[in-house]
Order: C-alpha cells, then structure tokens, then sequence
C-alpha cells in the first residue's frame, strides 16, 4: 500500500531484520492474522478439500502455506519499496500487521509517473506470484506429488491473484487507488484535488465493505464482522492519507530551525551522580537528560533517573554519570533543516512531545509537537 499514516497501525512492534537495506517490522497484531489464517486452512479449508489427510498433516500444511502467505504479502511491499527508493524515494520501514502490510515513505511522490510505478508493483508482484504458485501445484499434481505438497500451492496461487485484484480497487489508500490518484494528477496537475476525489472513493467502498459485512451478520454469517473490521481500517486509512497531505503541505516551508528553543537544559559531561540527582532529577519532573561537552556542546548521550538508580547509592559522591550516559536513539533528536513534518512523524511513532535538536554534533535545542501543532491550527485558519 504504501501508506504513510502517522498512528495508522496500533500496539507495538519489533524489528525482524533488514532486506534491501529496509527494516522488517512484525506489529504484535499480525499474530491474530496468523493464527486465524492458519486455523482456518488446518482445520477446515484443507480437510475440506482433502479429508483423507490426517489432522496433523493439514495442521503442518497449514502453518507452512501462512508463513508463505506472508512471505508473499512481504514481497508485495517490498516491490513498493523497491520502485520508490530506485526513484530517490527514502522508505523508513515495511511492518506486517492484522490487515496485511504497509510501506513507511519519508515523503509522496514527486511525479504522477512515480506513483504509478510505485503503486502498480505491488499488484503485479502479488499476481506474478500467483502465477508461480500455480504452474508449481500443476507440475507438482501432474508429477503424481500428493495434495499434502501440491495443496498450498494451489491456496497461494489463488489467494495472490485475488489480494493482487483486491488491491486493484480504485480506493485510496488501496494500490488501485494510488494507480486513480496518479492519473487524476496527472489530468488535474494538482495532488491535492487527486487525493482528495480518491480518498473519497476509498471511503466509498469502505462504506460499502461494512454495509456488506452489517448484511452478512443479520443473515448469520459471522464472517462479516471481518468486512466490517477491513471497511473501518480502510475509511480511517483514506481519512488520515489526505488529512496527513494536508499537514505536509501547511508544514512544506517550514523546518526544525524555525520552531526550535534553545532550552535543552542538559548536564555537563563528568556531573558526579549524586550532583546528577540533587540538581537536576530532584528540582525537575524529568526523568532523562541530554549530556554535553566543551563549550560548544557537543551531545554525548543522555542519563535517566533509572539508571542512576542502578548504581548504588554509596558511590553516589564517587563515580559520574559517564558510568551510566547512553547514546541518545535517533528517534529522540532531529537536525534543524530538517522539515517539520518529519519531526512530526518521529514523535507521533514514539508518542514524544519533544524532540533534541543537533546540529553536527553540537545540541541546539528542542522542536516541541504542540508548538507544530499550533502552527498547523494557524494556517488552516488563515488558508479558509
């Protein structure tokens, strides 16, 4: 999808590795989406269409095409990723969570040309795959191979045609709606109309996937309580896509250096821990410190009060807070040019309301989220 919603995937996740120098996020509610899959081609899909295997047999297969599944649907995000960074694009990060997977991108697309080739790899990947994992179930049936080995296969090739289809519907955020929205921006010479016309039929067929699921329910299927789930992300996706255009384009003039303050209070390098408690943890609420050097102030790191308190109290007055200065996470600081819409994101994916400004090396100050926020406020105000 590519999508870039700031708060769009709930809970947390953790980092499974990196691929084409991209980092692989697992958010904790794929497992729902894991279990379920695997549950339902184990126990009904599979004995289904094959009740001569036994439970065990179908509960293997079923596990193995899931984590193929997935795999595919990785494959499908990283072609996105793939086409925006051949095309000077930055992706942060690919996470796999409940509704499938998304491409964090530091920014949209310069070109309606660039969308489109961003927007239509991702259905092609998922189609081509489709095609392979047909021609390996035909080959595999005709080579007299059990369904226990062509079963899968002959899953996977139909789920991938049907996600690659899926996600061909001309509903923004969907990749057929990217696909919409560069051919309305290339006809309108203007993202934000695009956008805006194909968010809107994004939300259309929310709508209509939640009335579908409200139909399945009254008529006792309780798989539409699924469509309705999907239609809600989807409405929430196409609102927040065009509402985070919107805040990129009142933010597109303005970077870090202009709403910065210069007071980072911070402690010297070689603060004695129990200086370190009494003059800053004990006069603040704060629970962690930016740490400098020299005259310039150079970050070395920052301290919290929680590993101060690791250390015990009796060397307080003896050792610094060198023994327990760590470097400060990339997450936490920003550079002064950079725009403050990506300070934005950063601290809407931590949930700071504060970032460290640094300037080589040297710290600056801090970019705060409701002074970005106010500034957002005042120019919505201004642009009606």
């Amino acid at each position: 999808m590519g999508i870039n919603n700031i708060d769009m995937i709930p809970f947390g996740s953790f980092r499974l590795g990196k691929i084409y120098g991209i980092s692989i996020e697992i958010n904790y509610t794929w497992f729902i989406i894991f279990g379920l899959v695997t549950a339902a081609l184990a126990f009904a899909y599979f004995p289904t269409l094959y009740p001569q295997l036994s439970i065990g047999v179908t509960l293997t297969m079923g596990v193995i095409t899931s984590f193929l599944f997935f795999g595919s649907v990785l494959a499908h995000e990283l072609m996105h990723s793939i086409v925006a960074i051949k095309n000077g694009m930055e992706v942060k990060k690919i996470t796999l969570f409940i509704f499938g997977g998304v491409s964090q991108l530091s920014d949209e697309p310069e070109t309606p040309g660039i969308e489109f080739k961003m927007a239509i790899a991702g259905p092609g990947t998922s189609f081509i795959l489709g095609i392979f994992f047909g021609v390996i179930a035909a080959l595999s049936s005709a080579a007299g191979l059990g369904p226990a080995f062509f079963g899968p296969f002959v899953w996977l090739g139909i789920i991938n045609v049907l996600l690659a289809v899926f996600n061909m519907i001309p509903g923004f955020p969907l990749d057929g709606g990217r696909v919409f929205r560069s051919i309305l921006w290339a006809a309108f010479k203007d993202m934000k109309k695009a956008t805006k016309i194909a968010a809107r039929a994004g939300q259309g067929f929310a709508y209509l996937l939640i009335v579908g699921g409200l139909i399945f329910i009254f008529s006792g299927m309780l798989d539409g309580l699924w469509l309705i789930l999907i239609g809600w992300f989807l409405n929430n996706a196409a609102q927040g896509s065009y509402q985070q255009l919107l805040l990129r384009d009142s933010l597109k003039d303005v970077n870090v250096e202009k709403l910065m303050k210069a007071d980072a209070e911070a402690m010297p390098a070689g603060t004695k821990l129990k200086n370190a408690v009494d003059d800053y943890f004990l006069r603040s609420n704060k629970a962690v410190y930016p740490v400098v050097k020299g005259p310039e102030g150079d970050l070395v790191g920052e301290v919290r009060i929680n590993d101060v308190q690791s250390i015990p109290k009796s060397e307080w007055e003896e050792k610094d807070i060198g023994q327990v200065t760590k470097p400060v996470p990339d997450e936490e600081k920003v550079g002064p040019q950079e725009n403050a819409m990506n300070a934005l994101m950063k601290m809407s994916q931590t949930k700071a309301t504060k970032l460290l400004v640094v300037s080589e090396s040297h710290l600056k100050g801090n970019v705060y989220r409701d002074d970005i926020m106010r500034l957002i406020k005042i120019k919505s105000r201004l642009s009606r």
